[in-house]
């Protein structure tokens, strides 16, 4: 793991490692769009809706037969985030091409996501 005091945008240098412990050998992320699993992200207005953590652990004792541990964590609010971040775009698309929405009249934004279970 890396410590930086001091971040910047590169997120490759500077700070320092901080070992964890000698039984993790990885320690990797996936992401999923509502879509496809995802290896890297890089969208900075919307969240993934759920995270993939797999992370390897050998035992002193057994080198040969590592643990692999692998758990899917969903962010409910991801869905809620990401359909305010539509309607805020969609409500800035109408004002500047000049639209109105009459007093009291809602719109519901399109549901983000395949609605299916994402496979790991």
């Amino acid at each position: 793991m890396r410590i930086d005091p001091t971040p910047d945008d590169d997120v490759e240098t500077g700070g320092y490692l901080v070992l964890l412990g000698e039984q993790f050998t990885s320690l990797d992320f996936r992401y999923f769009d509502g879509y496809e699993w995802l290896e890297e992200w890089f969208d900075e207005t919307q969240v993934p809706e759920v995270i993939e953590f797999s992370l390897t652990i050998s035992d002193p004792l057994e080198r040969e037969n590592p643990m692999n541990l692998t758990r899917l964590v969903v962010l409910p609010t991801a869905t809620l985030v990401n359909d305010a971040a539509f309607a805020a775009t969609e409500d800035l698309a109408g004002s500047e091409a000049g639209g109105e929405t009459s007093p009291g009249a809602t719109e519901t934004p399109e549901q983000t996501g395949s609605g299916a279970s994402p496979e790991p």
